[in-house]
């Protein structure tokens, strides 16, 4: 029976995150306000735990630090339950909804190899419960399929070594074409400048999927990344329903769900043909395959058949960025491979990638790299 002060009051829940989804607090607003709750979410944004001496009830999102998981033990009287649990947390006996992280890593091989991929590695900053599950299941299907996958864990990287830097040394080693699948989407984010500071083409030489198909990461490193959608919204909805339970019916049983992922939702970092636009998708092939020419957008618009104005809009609208923005990215990124793997001088490499004229090639490099052609291939080719 619920306790009978609660049938004159609303049910006080407090949100704690250690990590932040605004989609798992905007559902949990929602169910809050449809079950009549008042929601304490003074500890969902901030590291610090305070005591809880009016809480009828705790959601508890992501938990990682030890200090959130003493705080947990320490209001063991109040019911809790968890989104997002990792394995580890099932072996302590917590409730609440979790991802199913062997489907992740089964359905992201199965995926790769259905687009004809023979080389495979799977990318951690850190290791942790959830990622592992993901790998272990990743690495697995692949084995089943005849296949091996490389393991790539930046914590195993020297103290000083920059997690940049160092992914891309390693993926400049591994056999290409190459799918790499990441830990979550902050990691495919990390993926790609670590593609483009090594002069790799995304998706023709690296391929990259994430985790957790959320909006902003996704878009936010000028290369659409594909994730898969492991239905957080979903979850955070499936937890607040377990939790009215408990608040009417309390028990201390353990009761978890695992969330199976929705599917991949690809995008441009692992396959050019999920561009949204389909002209900007021929207008990407033809700017690879053209790229040391005199290209300019004009021309590339008179290729497609439409006006400059109307493919810079499509470009802007589906990369971010004008056709002409694409084209210069596309030369430095080139002329950073060449200036790293051939003995080719800066001018030769210029013009090599279409860029006659010297002032603006130095300009652009320099945005795009940090620093000089000169000094890229002094530093670069030191460590090599």
């Amino acid at each position: 029976m619920p306790d009978r002060h609660m049938l004159h009051r609303k049910p006080v829940v407090a949100l704690v995150m250690d990590r932040y989804s605004s989609v798992i607090h905007r559902a949990v607003v929602d169910y809050a306000a449809q079950a009549g709750w008042a929601l304490d979410a003074t500890m969902a944004v901030a590291s610090e735990r305070y005591p809880l001496p009016h809480a009828d009830a705790i959601l508890a999102v992501y938990v990682i630090s030890e200090r959130t998981r003493a705080w947990l033990a320490a209001h063991a009287r109040i019911p809790a339950i968890h989104i997002w649990l990792s394995e580890t947390d099932v072996g302590r006996g917590w409730s609440g909804v979790a991802e199913d992280g062997q489907a992740v890593g089964r359905l992201v091989a199965e995926h790769y190899i259905g687009l004809g991929f023979e080389h495979f590695a799977f990318y951690q900053r850190w290791r942790g419960p959830r990622s592992d599950l993901r790998k272990e299941a990743f690495l697995q299907t692949l084995k089943e399929k005849g296949y091996t996958g490389y393991d790539l864990v930046s914590e195993k990287r020297p103290k000083r070594a920059d997690p940049i830097n160092w992914l891309s040394d390693q993926l400049r080693k591994l056999p290409k074409p190459l799918a790499l699948f990441v830990q979550d989407d902050l990691r495919g984010t990390e993926s790609v400048y670590a593609c483009q500071n090594a002069a790799l083409s995304i998706p023709d030489d690296v391929a990259i999927i994430g985790v957790g198909n959320d909006e902003l990461m996704t878009h936010s490193s000028g290369i659409p990344l594909s994730s898969v959608d492991i239905r957080v919204e979903h979850m955070a909805r499936q937890a607040c329903g377990m939790l009215a339970q408990r608040l009417m019916r309390p028990t201390s049983k353990q009761q978890v769900e695992r969330i199976a992922p929705s599917g991949i939702v690809p995008r441009l970092s692992s396959d050019a043909r999920a561009v949204a636009s389909p002209v900007v998708a021929r207008a990407l092939r033809h700017i690879r395959d053209h790229l040391a020419e005199g290209l300019e957008s004009e021309n590339v618009a008179v290729k497609l058949g439409c006006s400059r104005r109307w493919l810079d809009l499509e470009f802007t609208r589906t990369l971010g960025h004008p056709c002409a923005a694409e084209i210069t990215r596309q030369r430095i990124t080139r002329a950073i491979q060449l200036l790293r793997d051939t003995g080719d001088t800066v001018e030769a490499v210029a013009s090599t990638v279409g860029m006659l004229n010297m002032p603006r090639f130095f300009r652009q490099f320099r945005r795009q790299a940090g620093m000089t052609p000169a000094h890229y291939r002094t530093t670069k080719q030191s460590r090599l």
